[in-house]
C-alpha cells in the first residue's frame, strides 16, 4: 500500500513540474537569432525568463532599446527617426497582440530596416522621374494625386482605397495622411504581416524561429528592389 502512495505522489510531482514550463498553453518565444546570425535549427532554444512570461512581446521591446543605441551611436539618427522606428515596432506588436501571434523581433527589425533603406525612416513621397518611360507610367496616378507615399509606396485609387479600409482611414480622399509616421507605420506593418503588398506574408521568409531569408523577404514588400541592402542592414542591427 505504501509503495502505491509513493508512486502516486511521484507522478503528481512530475506533472506539476511539466505544467510550470508551459504558459497559456505554449512556451513563450525566444529569438533564436541572437548575435545577428541566422539559426540553422527549426526551433528556438529554451531561454524563457520571468520577464518573457510576464510580457510575451518583450523581445520587441528589447529590439527597440537596442536599435535606439545603435541608431544614435552608429547611424547618427535623429530623435524623430528613432521614434519612427519604435512606432513601426509598436504597430507590428499591436497586430500580433490582436491575433495572439508569437513574438517575432526579427520581422520587426526587417521592417525597420525596410523603412531605413527605402526612406531613411521618414515617410516619403514619390517624385516624378526625369526618364520618359517611367514618367509615362507615373503620369496617370500623379494626375489624381495618388502617387506613392509612406514607407512602402503603392499607387492608384484601387490600392489607396483598399489600404484605407485595412487601417480605417480615408487615405484615398486625404493621401497626405500617409506622411504621418503613425499611419505610415500602420500601413507597413499591416501590409507585411497580412501579405497585402504582394500577396506574400513577410513571415513566410522570416518566421518567429528557425531559418530566415532576409533577401527573399523583400518579395513580400516590393519585388527585389533594395533586397540585398535591406538584408545586409537588418543583419547589422540584429548583430
Amino acid at each position: 500500500m505504501m509503495s502505491k502512495v509513493f508512486i502516486f505522489v511521484f507522478a503528481l510531482a512530475i506533472l506539476n513540474a511539466n505544467a510550470q514550463n508551459v504558459v497559456g498553453g505554449y512556451t513563450p518565444y525566444s529569438d533564436s537569432s541572437a548575435g545577428g546570425t541566422i539559426s540553422q535549427s527549426g526551433f528556438a532554444p529554451s531561454t524563457t525568463t520571468v520577464a518573457d512570461v510576464a510580457d510575451p512581446y518583450k523581445s520587441h521591446e528589447d529590439f527597440k532599446a537596442k536599435f535606439e543605441i545603435y541608431g544614435k551611436n552608429n547611424l547618427k539618427l535623429t530623435t524623430t527617426q528613432i521614434q519612427n522606428a519604435k512606432t513601426i515596432v509598436d504597430s507590428v506588436t499591436a497586430l500580433f497582440k490582436s491575433t495572439k501571434s508569437m513574438a517575432n523581433a526579427r520581422l520587426c527589425a526587417y521592417l525597420v530596416a525596410t523603412a531605413y533603406v527605402d526612406s531613411n525612416l521618414v515617410p516619403s513621397e514619390e517624385k516624378l522621374s526625369t526618364k520618359a518611360e517611367l514618367l509615362a507610367l507615373q503620369t496617370p496616378y500623379f494626375d489624381v494625386k495618388l502617387q506613392g507615399r509612406g514607407y512602402a509606396h503603392f499607387t492608384g485609387s484601387f490600392n489607396y482605397n483598399r489600404f484605407g479600409q485595412y487601417i480605417g482611414e480615408d487615405i484615398a480622399a486625404q493621401p497626405e495622411l500617409l506622411l504621418i509616421p503613425e499611419l505610415a507605420a500602420k500601413v507597413l506593418a499591416y501590409g507585411a504581416v497580412y501579405g497585402k503588398f504582394t500577396g506574400l506574408k513577410t513571415s513566410r521568409f522570416i518566421p518567429e524561429s528557425g531559418n530566415a531569408d532576409f533577401v527573399a523577404a523583400r518579395r513580400s514588400i516590393n519585388g527585389d528592389v533594395n533586397a540585398d541592402k535591406i538584408a545586409k542592414f537588418v543583419q547589422e542591427i540584429l548583430a
